[in-house]
């Protein structure tokens, strides 16, 4: 728990003989986390916790209650933590790289502004905030703190830390928040209180199901339950946050791994099972005017920090010998950062597409310049452009590359920074749904729809409540697996050569094995101890041309699309036999559009230790030869995008670029795994027969 020492000041709890409410407004200071923006934004809502589809749709506080919001640039996500994936210390990792950074700073700044518009402010700090927090409070003088929820060990730890907190200043005879016979409080004792919200899923956990016989149900309606299960029925709704004064300290939403119990472990039944018991709830209004509180007036905004100061630690780090990041050469992130902070300050004119939302401005008080792509304002813009255009309909989602030509949405990163909210993007879909239906024959609906965007949502909010449900089992070696019994496996070197011929000739998958106890130990390989086939993977260097673009699109851009994503994670997982967390924390580092459950939930999925009931292993070329070849471009355009020694030598026959260890390129490197364990046993016959 928190203490009065640790916060490094002593809070003061003012005594006053009446409440707040009785002379004054209600003051509350809003904490933005993954949720910069004003749009259907429960923060700024006059009741919290009642339901925009119950009427309550009125985000405008300023009438209500005054307010003054935050951001915290949290420096756990900028300094070196051990990495999961070597228990010996041999690595560290950092949460958030310099694509991710330069994201949350144009969007920190663009709401900033937009609050400023509105006669409201958006301070902004730099530390711990579990100890900002308390501090600010204390000097604004605030009755209520409120924020949103996320997935995330870390971040539930740092919500529950503030609880506890409070918890101890408003019940001073008790020793611990979780004791319900704590002596009652004088009427005139000023309490603070801690209230959350959800904002960050496109189904409400409030309107999930309760207990798993509930989820059980609406996934298999027609499967009726066994006697032992209703023998073994027990009660589980539960909540690990006090309950004596919900008044005070009972106002957060519960996300807690036991709220979560019997969660459906497949996505197809999650989705199921959520579309049945909840629907999406309406937007909130955003708010058109703020009232800040008196105390704020001689209260400093903050200054924004650079990409530069939030990359020094990482930058610092990775100067040195012992427990380098990942193994990364200071050099690759000195360069990443150094072109980002380059194409950051340069102007650039209007341009069709994304790119039309880009428009170089400045901070002058804070000394930013930046480019406002990754802002609510670029977000609302992208999903006009992309959904009520009618693009989303006809986008082709079956590349290797989806930037070019605007096949994909692009949401992503607005999703993570919460810029966009899931909610927007579906209630547009229906509404252009509705539009399509009145002007199309039945027929002619689902080849045009943008439907698939929602099933998108469903597909996020089923990684994003596995990881409220998992909690710190979402980062554990042996993952979390569909079932408790044995389960397939990237194979160990001890059975390799218990591989099968299949009925119909082809080998049985070499990323399934067993440890041959009975049981499924999964033996992964330490990235430090394997040091040169984790770089080469890492840097893009494999040897196999879907996987080296992939790689360093990500490092060049933060981005990648999904189909090569699940290429590179089966890869080090099936292939190389790397331990997933590595990858994780890896994609973690470089990813502008990082999200904690979206990108170890993929990350379990795809390596074989999650809810995947398939197990699947991607054949690297089989997959390149499906994905990057389309008729609007010639065959390999992707890969040799990304990788120009492709190029060298290159005679115009296309078919070199997916196998250039037949065509002699020259200087590309050699395969890090037998090629022909990247075929599917179709493809590998056709090479066979036709050469």
């Amino acid at each position: 728990a928190l203490t009065m020492k640790e916060t490094g000041k002593a809070l003061r709890i003012p005594t006053t003989s009446s409440s707040p409410t009785e002379s004054r407004a209600r003051r509350r200071l809003i904490w933005h986390r993954r949720d910069l923006r004003l749009h259907d934004n429960a923060l700024y809502a006059n009741e919290l916790h009642s339901s925009p589809n119950n009427g309550d749709r009125n985000a405008d506080c300023g009438a209500s209650f005054e307010c003054i919001s935050l951001f915290i640039f949290d420096t756990k996500y900028f300094h070196p933590q051990p990495s999961l994936a070597c228990p010996n210390n041999d690595y560290d990792t950092i949460w958030c790289g310099p694509h991710a950074a330069q994201a949350i700073i144009e969007a920190v700044y663009a709401l900033r502004q937009k609050l400023r518009s509105i006669d409201g402010e958006l301070l902004v700090r730099v530390g711990d905030p579990t100890i900002l927090i308390p501090q600010l409070a204390e000097e604004l003088e605030v009755d209520e703190i409120v924020f949103g929820e996320e997935p995330g060990t870390y971040e539930r730890t740092v919500a529950q830390q503030l609880q506890q907190y409070y918890w101890d200043q408003n019940h001073p005879c008790s020793n611990t928040y979780d004791d319900p016979t704590s002596s009652s409080l004088p009427s005139s004792y000023p309490l603070i209180e801690l209230k959350s919200v959800v904002g960050y899923t496109l189904f409400h956990p409030d309107d999930l199901p309760t207990d798993p016989d509930q989820w059980s149900k609406l996934a298999h309606p027609k499967q009726p339950i066994s006697k032992k299960k209703q023998k073994n029925k027990k009660a589980t709704q539960h909540s690990t946050y006090p309950t004596s004064n919900p008044t005070t300290i009972g106002n957060r939403v519960d996300v807690s791994p036991e709220r979560f119990q019997g969660i459906c472990r497949i996505m197809g039944d999650f989705r199921k099972a959520a579309r049945s018991s909840a629907k999406v709830r309406q937007l909130y209004t955003e708010p058109t005017k703020l009232v800040m509180p008196s105390t704020a007036a001689n209260i400093d905004s903050g200054k924004i920090p650079t990409l530069e100061e939030l990359m020094a630690p990482a930058l610092l780090k990775s100067t040195t010998i012992e427990r380098p990041i990942m193994g990364m050469k200071r050099d690759l992130l000195a360069s990443v950062v150094n072109r980002i902070a380059s194409d950051r300050d340069l102007p650039r004119r209007g341009t069709s597409g994304m790119d039309s939302t880009r428009q170089a401005d400045t901070d002058r008080a804070d000394g930013l310049s930046f480019r406002s792509e990754r802002t609510e304002e670029a977000a609302l813009q992208r999903l006009d452009d992309f959904v009520s255009s009618g693009r989303a309909a006809v986008a082709d989602r079956s590349r290797a590359d989806v930037v070019t030509n605007n096949h994909s949405s692009r949401f992503s990163v607005h999703l993570a920074l919460g810029t966009l909210s899931p909610r927007a993007i579906y209630w547009n879909v229906q509404q252009q749904h509705r539009k399509q239906r009145k002007k199309q024959q039945p027929e002619e609906e689902q080849a045009s729809s943008c439907q698939w965007l929602v099933s998108h949502l469903e597909m996020r909010d089923f990684f994003l409540y596995t990881a409220f449900a998992n909690d710190k089992n979402l980062f554990s070696a042996k993952g979390i697996p569909r079932s408790k019994n044995k389960r397939k496996q990237p194979l160990s070197n001890k059975n390799k050569k218990k591989n099968t011929q299949h009925k119909n000739g082809k080998k049985a998958n070499k990323d399934v094995g067993d440890d041959g106890n009975g049981s499924s130990k999964i033996l992964w390989k330490s990235p430090a101890h394997y040091k040169s086939t984790w770089i080469r993977w890492a840097t893009g260097k494999t040897g196999f041309p879907l996987i080296d673009a992939a790689m360093r699109e990500l490092i060049t851009t933060g981005y990648c699309s999904n189909r090569v994503r699940q290429n590179v994670a089966s890869f080090l997982t099936k292939d190389l036999q790397i331990d997933w967390r590595a990858g994780a924390e890896w994609f973690q580092f470089w990813l502008e559009d990082h999200c904690v459950g979206a990108n170890y939930g993929n990350w379990l999925y795809f390596s074989g230790v999650g809810p995947d009931p398939k197990n699947r292993h991607f054949r690297s070329i089989s997959q390149m030869k499906k994905y990057d070849h389309h008729e609007d471009s010639p065959a390999g355009s992707y890969v040799q995008k990304w990788v120009p020694e492709l190029s060298v030598g290159f005679d115009g026959n296309r078919e070199a670029l997916f196998r250039p260890w037949d065509f002699n390129l020259a200087g590309f490197e050699d395969p890090i795994v037998d090629p022909s364990s990247q075929y599917i046993w179709q493809d590998a016959q056709r090479l066979e027969e036709t050469g």
